[in-house]
């Protein structure tokens, strides 16, 4: 019999999108999260989009449009395109099967919020990126 190995990690909610099609309005469809690394800094490592219920993407909604942003507050290469940014204020965990830094999460699924401050969350555990260098600092 085999088993999935998963690893799970709070991390801070940065910024969120609404889910495909007009009838959900009041909804997310999926979070986009952050860790901080070492300098402190927040450092986006993915997004999720499974493991809400209804009424969770509802309460997340009613949570997030509140605390809008108009530039995140994570450094990033690339053009995000539809996310709604908001200041990391809520820490949400997330179950994963690895993280690889530069390419995210692997099959993230969210577990829910949590009591966590937005300003204390780590980053996840990393695998080595391919390149033969470990992707996890050392102590």
């Amino acid at each position: 019999m085999k088993t999935a190995v998963r690893t799970s990690c709070e991390l801070a909610i940065v910024g969120w999108w609404p889910p495909a099609g007009p009838a959900r309005r009041d909804r997310i469809g999926s979070l986009l999260l952050a860790g901080r690394g070492p300098d402190g800094r927040l450092t986006l490592v993915g997004q999720v989009a499974s493991g809400f219920s209804d009424v969770e993407r509802r309460r997340l909604y009613a949570l997030l449009v509140k605390i809008p942003r108009a530039r995140p507050q994570v450094a990033h290469e690339k053009q995000i395109r539809g996310v709604h940014w908001v200041d990391p204020v809520y820490t949400g965990e997330v179950a994963f099967r690895e993280y690889v830094p530069g390419r995210g999460l692997r099959h993230p699924s969210w577990k829910g919020l949590r009591d966590t401050a937005a300003d204390t969350v780590g980053m996840p555990p990393a695998v080595d990126s391919g390149d033969g260098v470990s992707a996890t600092p050392e102590d």
